[in-house]
Formats: C-alpha cells, sequence, structure tokens
C-alpha cells in the first residue's frame, strides 16, 4: 500500500508492514476485515481513502499485527463498529524470542480500545493477560467479544450469511464423535474425519504405527506434519486404546 500522504517518509516506505494487504470478506450479509500488518501512518492513508464508502463498515475484525502498539487505532476500529474482534498471537507463558511474550502482544492500549469499541460482550468474561510491553504482562477483565488464540486456543466462529449474524462456538457447543478414535486401529477414512488431518497426515499416522504403535496421543508430534497446533485440535476426539 502505498501512499503520497505527507505522514510517509522514508522509513515508513522502507517498512514491508506498511505494505500489507488488506482484506474485506463478505458472506451473504457477515463481513470481515484483515488489515495485516499496517502501521498507524498506513491505517490512516487506509482510512482517508475508503472514509466515503461503507467498505470499512464489517462485522468482525481480525485485529492487526497481533494486537502490536502500533497495529490499530481507535480511528480505524470506530469507522469499522465491529461486533467482534479476534486476535491472532500465543500464549504468555510461551518465553521465547520472537513470541507474545518477546513483544507483548496483545498491548494493553490496543485491547482497551477494542473493549471501548467493540460492541458486543463476551458471554462469561474471563481475566487474561496483556502486555505492558515486551516480556511484561498484567491481568485484565475482559469483557467485551475479544478472542485471541492465546488466551482461547482456536477461535471459532460461525456466521450466518442470510441475516449477517456470528455465532462463537464454544467448546461446549462442538460435535465430538460418539467414540474417541483409536489411532492405532482407525482406518484411513476415519483418521481422515479429525480435525486438520488430511489422507497425507492419516497415512502418515498410519506408517508410523506400522512401526511402533502409539504409545501416547502426544506420540503424533513424531508424525510428519503434525505439530502443537493439530495436535492440540484432535488430542480430545483420540486414544491409544488399551
Amino acid at each position: 500500500m502505498v501512499s503520497s500522504n505527507q505522514g510517509w517518509g522514508q522509513d515508513h516506505l522502507k517498512n514491508v508492514n506498511n505494505h500489507s494487504i488488506a482484506l474485506r470478506i463478505d458472506f451473504g450479509k457477515a463481513s470481515l476485515l484483515l488489515t495485516g500488518d499496517m502501521e498507524e501512518v498506513a491505517i490512516s492513508d487506509f482510512l482517508e481513502r475508503y472514509k466515503n464508502t461503507n467498505l470499512l463498515d464489517v462485522d468482525v475484525y481480525r485485529v492487526g499485527h497481533h494486537g502490536s502498539k502500533n497495529g490499530t487505532t481507535t480511528e480505524l476500529v470506530q469507522a469499522m463498529t465491529p461486533e467482534l474482534a479476534v486476535i491472532s498471537m500465543g500464549p504468555a507463558d510461551r518465553q521465547l524470542s520472537w513470541t507474545a511474550w518477546d513483544y507483548g502482544h496483545p498491548r494493553t492500549e490496543i485491547v482497551q480500545i477494542l473493549q471501548d469499541e467493540i460492541t458486543r460482550t463476551r458471554t462469561t468474561p474471563v481475566q487474561k493477560e496483556v502486555g505492558i510491553k515486551g516480556e511484561q504482562f498484567k491481568t485484565v477483565a475482559i469483557t467485551k467479544a475479544v478472542y485471541a488464540t492465546g488466551w482461547d486456543a482456536d477461535v471459532i466462529l460461525e456466521a450466518d450469511h442470510q441475516d449477517g449474524s456470528w455465532k462463537v462456538i464454544e467448546p461446549a457447543d462442538m460435535v465430538l464423535p460418539a467414540a474417541l478414535v483409536n489411532i492405532n486401529t482407525a482406518s484411513l477414512d476415519k483418521l481422515k474425519e479429525l480435525p486438520g488431518i488430511g489422507p497425507t497426515k492419516a497415512q502418515a499416522i498410519i506408517d508410523y504405527r506400522a512401526a511402533k504403535p502409539f504409545e501416547s496421543v502426544d506420540e503424533l508430534l513424531e508424525v510428519k506434519g503434525i505439530g502443537p497446533a493439530t495436535l492440540n485440535k484432535i488430542k480430545p476426539l483420540v486414544t491409544v486404546g488399551n
């Protein structure tokens, strides 16, 4: 996103975050906006460019730049008037470089903007860690419909294309199989029914157990193509048997 706005200097132009692609998704009457990693100067220009349109008025905001301090502005959220916001970031207790803990994501001031402007509330308020700065956090009560992968694990939203309404799918609402899938005996087709497991990963599970039966579900991490995110999705649905 290149601009002639007077606020742009060479440092801003060289910053690849400011060249992020903004994407609006419409599903019937339901709408979602993603702003990538755009920072404040690009957001300002973005708002100016679309201020006389309705393109910024959406239901859900996928929060910019993992909730960083320069990835969202009050003016942007006010232009969107979103019901819900979703932040993509990791947990604060994963204390490694290049993580939410390292950068202090999501920042306190951004969470406050969202709580001030989001129009919907969470079904049940929660106490969550938000960043003061890198490696420093404090606990904040999250009362508005602000969800984050580092707080809530998988965030699943269901949109109704006819009336534009959105539903947050809570774990209790998820339909689970009548019986756990035994990863030591399940067929290829049965394994493919698991979330995140396609034919390639299903075959990799079968190949792995042919050499050595699984002794624990966590051992799935040793199967090619299966990482922590996939394991977290399927762990409640599988067993290794007796």
